[in-house]
């Protein structure tokens, strides 16, 4: 296994933890999404990762303009390879 496989291993399972412990809606989640989508090669799986960022900003309690337009900034760079 490579790095890069074992470091989008590490973020799934750390995911997983984070969810049980924080719930579904919450920054550090939205967070998680992001860097294991810049990890990712596949332009598919990278957007829905970077699309399951943005949803879960967009729904948090307290909404952080700047992380949602770093995400759709994201979003929009892929769209452009």
């Amino acid at each position: 296994m490579n790095n890069i496989n074992a470091a989008i291993q590490f973020s799934n399972e750390n995911l997983v933890l984070q969810c049980e412990l924080l719930g579904g809606i919450h920054r550090t989640i939205a967070q998680i999404h992001l860097v294991t989508a810049d990890l990712i090669n596949d332009i598919e799986q990278k957007l829905s990762k970077y699309d399951q960022a943005l949803h879960i900003l967009k729904n948090c309690f307290s909404i952080d303009e700047e992380a949602i337009a770093v995400c759709r900034s994201k979003i929009h760079d892929q769209m452009l390879v």
